[in-house]
């Protein structure tokens, strides 16, 4: 008997609505806990980047975004825009070298944390390695040196940073226009040094979503976070939605 042909799309398709799905029940299960244990609750992040390739090995990009807490237990009203303008040089096929300068400004009048204005300069290392059939892992090591200052007092945090990720193309052998992917990653937060009493302490982010890549040079994502509270012991959700734009390749 002849097996009835079921559309590549109609898979794909309805693969988006389960994954959109689950997510959205996963939020809602971690944002009640936070809000119910007085956490910091549910953040949104919003972030376009755009990547302009300067030469066969270096390539300028930039990213900036608002985030907010969109989710929260005590009203606390915090907010940040940030804008880190980067460069990356690509010394072989699996590894580059990566700084820049983040610049952001956290408003926390709503609770009992400081407004301030944080500078990051960083430098980073990126391993384009293993690749496992149509999987391309990625490890990214960071090291941010952050001062901060709210308008009285001065602070300063050296940390680290580590994160593994892949992209898993669906029904696909790689990524291309009209292909749509689930990005994962996992980071974890290292305080090397900190003397800093009233900013977030991240220490564990694991983020998952789906993503579709519309033409050879723009991706759209839509990403969820669990992240250990800066403040708690608990787990903060985040929804993030981003997107991604590609100059001169």
């Amino acid at each position: 008997m002849k097996l009835p042909h079921i559309p590549k799309q109609s898979f794909i398709f309805d693969f988006v609505k389960k994954t959109v799905f689950l997510f959205a029940w996963l939020f809602w299960v971690c944002s009640y806990q936070a809000i119910a244990q007085d956490q910091n609750g549910m953040e949104t992040w919003l972030d376009y980047y755009h990547y302009h390739k300067l030469s066969g090995k270096t390539e300028f990009y930039n990213d900036g975004g608002i985030r907010f807490s969109s989710i929260t237990p005590n009203n606390s009203g915090w907010w940040q825009v940030h804008l880190r303008p980067s460069v990356s040089f690509r010394f072989r096929a699996r590894y580059d070298f990566r700084g820049g300068i983040g610049v952001l400004f956290n408003n926390n009048e709503k609770n009992k944390n400081p407004t301030y204005f944080e500078f990051r300069p960083w430098q980073g290392y990126r391993l384009y390695w293993p690749v496992i059939g149509k999987l391309k892992f990625t490890h990214y090591l960071r090291f941010e040196e952050r001062f901060i200052a709210d308008g009285t007092n001065k602070e300063f945090t050296f940390k680290g940073r580590y994160q593994a990720s892949t992209n898993i193309p669906l029904k696909a052998k790689s990524i291309t226009p009209g292909t749509y992917f689930i990005p994962i990653s996992i980071e974890l937060f290292l305080n090397l040094f900190n003397n800093a009493t009233g900013t977030r302490n991240d220490k564990f982010r694991f983020t998952a979503g789906i993503a579709y890549r519309k033409t050879e040079n723009i991706d759209f994502l839509i990403r969820g976070i669990f992240q250990q509270s800066p403040t708690t012991t608990g787990i903060d959700p985040v929804i993030r939605f981003t997107i991604k734009q590609r100059f001169g390749y």
